[in-house]
């Protein structure tokens, strides 16, 4: 993982301190699961199905949240991975649709 990359990815888009080391503590976990798949992948090589896998385990444990999946968004975007960004966007498109529904109703 490029830290100091991403990290100053990251304050380009204005994130405090505490986001940014909750933002590389979830994608270094990301990227520790990658290394101990039986074919090991890299941030750079993650497929949407490694990605799916991983938030699965998060939803497993109570550690799904937005945040994570932001993370790992902007992780990908950052080191080009768009097959990684994408499946998390996909994740992440359509949940604001409920608080809409709810406050329309």
């Amino acid at each position: 993982m490029d830290k100091q990359g991403f990290r100053e990815f990251l304050t380009a888009r204005k994130l405090d301190e505490g986001q940014m080391l909750r933002y590389i503590a979830i994608v270094e976990r990301f990227e520790q699961v990658l290394g101990a798949l039986t074919s090991p992948l890299t941030l750079q090589t993650a497929s949407a199905e490694s990605a799916q896998e991983f938030v699965n385990t998060l939803i497993a444990e109570g550690a799904n949240s937005e945040e994570n999946l932001f993370a790992l968004a902007r992780y990908g975007r950052f080191c080009n991975n768009n097959t990684l960004y994408v499946a998390i966007l996909e994740l992440l498109d359509g949940g604001e649709a409920f608080a809409g529904m709810y406050s329309k109703v």
